[in-house]
């Protein structure tokens, strides 16, 4: 079997210790490939020191640099998911180390129609069915070689070409809804009808892909009106791909879909919803994804004037921009704004919070809104809003842009 790789470039490999993984790398070492191996054990197992075995001895003999990951289980979530985030960050590390420009797993034909055929008897909607040949993830391009092959074939390959394998013995029961999908579907399968869920699962993508082309011609960098998402012709759809094009690494449940297009319909005012690292936010009429901001906080012992990502002070500007620091506030401290912030002004204590809704200023300008405290913590400067009552003068010596 060709892999038709480039073989100007090199590869991370994933290696498990498994038939499929351990014919992908039998192929590139004898088709002459660049490549690194990683293996994590999670010990999750009894023979998982076993298969880690199996890969170095194997590395060793055909002097293949490997690297092995011994990752321990936190036991406070769910384990999948856990080892998977494991597994891609140790993969790219790696990655990174020997400056690869690809990461090779080793997916066959019977992960992609398991994949298709979980996602079918469960109702779940998707943006592409089975497994990607070619897919970004974690910042690295992933590339699956083997899908044009069953499992089958990866253990004859191994068997015909002395190759040792481990064997999961976590595979052999019906424990796992993935297994009872294999077992009483895949493995017992004729021919005929393994090509019928291939070309299956073509056509479905072909008309996911068909949506998709419309959805490209969206600018997803802007806020989207939820009035867009009225004339969609597939909404959960277009949800989920609009997700992923900001969160790739991301699995999204049909719950959550469901969800957040509820509150898009219903324009429900500023409703977030928390996915990984990122936020989802209805406000004002649209709909929008931004990364989570952490939070800063620089303290100054005396003026000075400096400019980063999120302000710049300097000795001249406009006078909304103005405050007069006295050595009474001093360290004074500039963060971003907090929940419970407050200003006194010449009328009276405004709520910055308050100033936002007035302004209409949408969440992901409120992460990282520039909050200006004396040493007592009390609020001296709010950008947008300017000094409170006590620290307006004439002469101001300092000046806060955004």
């Amino acid at each position: 079997m060709e892999l038709n790789l480039d073989r100007t470039r090199k590869y991370v490999v994933g290696v498990s210790g498994g038939s499929d993984s351990m014919t992908l790398l039998d192929l590139l070492v004898k088709q002459g490939y660049m490549v690194v191996v990683c293996h994590v054990n999670y010990h999750h197992r009894v023979t998982s020191d076993r298969d880690e075995n199996i890969v170095k001895d194997y590395c060793m003999k055909h002097n293949v640099k490997v690297y092995v990951n011994n990752p321990q289980y936190p036991g406070k979530e769910n384990f999948q998911k856990w080892a998977r985030e494991v597994r891609y960050q140790f993969y790219y590390q790696i990655y990174i180390k020997h400056q690869c420009s690809g990461l090779l797993l080793a997916h066959q034909m019977d992960d992609h129609i398991e994949n298709y055929l979980m996602a079918k008897n469960r109702g779940s909607k998707s943006y592409y069915y089975g497994i990607r040949e070619k897919v970004k993830l974690y910042d690295m391009e992933v590339i699956r070689p083997l899908l044009k092959i069953r499992k089958k074939d990866t253990q004859n390959y191994c068997i015909n070409n002395n190759i040792t394998y481990g064997l999961d013995e976590s595979n052999l029961s019906d424990d796992y809804y993935r297994n009872r999908i294999r077992h009483q579907y895949i493995e017992t399968a004729s021919d005929e009808q393994i090509n019928s869920w291939l070309l299956e699962i073509d056509e479905l993508n072909k008309e996911i892909e068909r949506k998709i082309s419309d959805y490209k011609k969206i600018d997803f960098s802007k806020e989207i009106a939820c009035s867009v998402l009225s004339d969609i012709e597939d909404q959960s759809l277009f949800l989920r791909y609009y997700l992923n094009y900001f969160i790739c690494d991301e699995v999204f449940s049909s719950g959550l879909i469901e969800e957040i297009k509820k509150i898009i319909i219903n324009n429900s005012s500023n409703h977030l919803v928390e996915i990984a690292d990122y936020n989802f936010v209805c406000e004002y009429g649209f709909f929008y994804v931004y990364k989570k901001e952490k939070s800063y906080s620089y303290q100054l012992d005396t003026i000075e004037y400096l400019d980063n990502e999120y302000f710049r002070l300097s000795n001249k500007g406009e006078k909304i921009q103005q405050v007069t620091v006295f050595k009474q506030d001093l360290p004074i401290t500039i963060r971003n704004y907090q929940k419970n912030d407050k200003i006194e002004l010449r009328y009276g204590t405004k709520k910055v919070n308050r100033f936002f809704i007035d302004r209409k200023i949408r969440k992901k300008d409120r992460d990282r809104w520039p909050v200006m405290v004396n040493k007592e913590n009390e609020v001296i400067f709010v950008s947008g809003i300017g000094c409170d009552v006590n620290h307006y003068t004439t002469k101001p010596n300092l000046f806060v842009i955004k």
